[in-house]
């Protein structure tokens, strides 16, 4: 029977490698970085080994690649580095133990020979793999995945409206109501499938030009606990369906034309007053503007 090679972080400096991360990839949380150092301490190795690529097949895949501490990597060096697909908290938690041991000179909790890599044997794009395992370990966050949407597709102008709004703490839900008038049109798998695909396949249904045009607008009639909501999104969402998606210009001039006194009673309400409150309003609006 075949078996795959398990190695160490000393095997990888015995063939003077170093270990790299992907730019784009999920950020360090230090919740869950503690969580690894409490593991590591405990067994004294990592009992999943992480999973490495070859740092030249990331870089043809398309990956960015950076130092552990954030720094970039050249691309013309990347045949000098193994890069970390799945387990960027586990070696991070264990850089800090050996770094702290170092520090206070007592013997560390986890030493180069403790510290197994495996490399990835499926074959698979890198930023396939990393959409994969991704989704597979710990749950990302939202914020996590349209950040690395966006990285990785810069040029994307939905993603980079939805990482926008993501970053500023509106569900993912509510953007996916804003954009396609359902709350799971976009969800975190879509962001996720991005990494790889390099676009979101739900691309051609959003109404990426009218959303654009509307959040700022209500980001300057209405309190960001409303307008972040369900109950705005729905809101705004009926009031494009009096007319049609297809005149959507008309929402989009009511909107301009209303001023914080006019909505002042929304912002007070909650919940599904709120929403039926703002939609009479838009509703009053856009017919005496037929």
């Amino acid at each position: 029977m075949d078996k795959m090679n398990i190695f160490t972080l000393a095997d990888v400096k015995a063939e003077g490698k170093a270990i790299a991360f992907v730019y784009g990839n999920r950020d360090i949380a230090a919740k869950n970085k503690n969580n690894k150092k409490s593991s590591l301490t405990e067994c004294s190795m990592n009992l999943v080994p992480m999973l490495l690529v070859e740092g030249k097949k990331a870089v043809e895949d398309g990956c960015k690649l950076i130092q552990p501490d954030g720094s970039e990597i050249p691309d013309s060096a990347s045949n000098s580095y193994y890069v970390v697909v799945d387990g960027q908290h586990r070696y991070t938690a264990a850089m800090e133990l050996m770094k702290d041991a170092k520090e206070k000179e007592v013997d560390p909790a986890i030493t180069d020979e403790q510290l197994y890599f495996y490399l990835d044997y499926s074959g698979r794009n890198t930023k396939e793999l990393l959409s994969i395992t991704n989704i597979e370990s710990a749950k990302w966050a939202a914020t996590d995945y349209a950040k690395g949407a966006v990285l990785l597709n810069p040029a994307d102008e939905l993603i980079q409206f939805i990482n926008k709004y993501v970053q500023k703490k509106m569900p993912i839900s509510v953007i996916s109501i804003y954009l396609y008038g359902k709350k799971d049109t976009l969800t975190n798998k879509h962001l996720a499938a991005s990494l790889s695909s390099g676009s979101l396949d739900i691309k051609s249904e959003a109404r990426l030009e009218f959303a654009k045009a509307i959040l700022p607008r209500l980001q300057r009639l209405l309190p960001f606990s409303f307008y972040r909501t369900r109950y705005c999104a729905d809101a705004i969402n009926d009031a494009l369906n009096l007319k049609g998606t297809q005149n959507s210009q008309v929402v989009i001039d009511v909107l301009k034309k209303l001023e914080y006194r006019d909505l002042e009673e929304v912002g007070n309400l909650k919940g599904e007053e709120a929403q039926s409150k703002f939609f009479e309003i838009l509703k009053d609006k856009i017919n005496s503007a037929a």
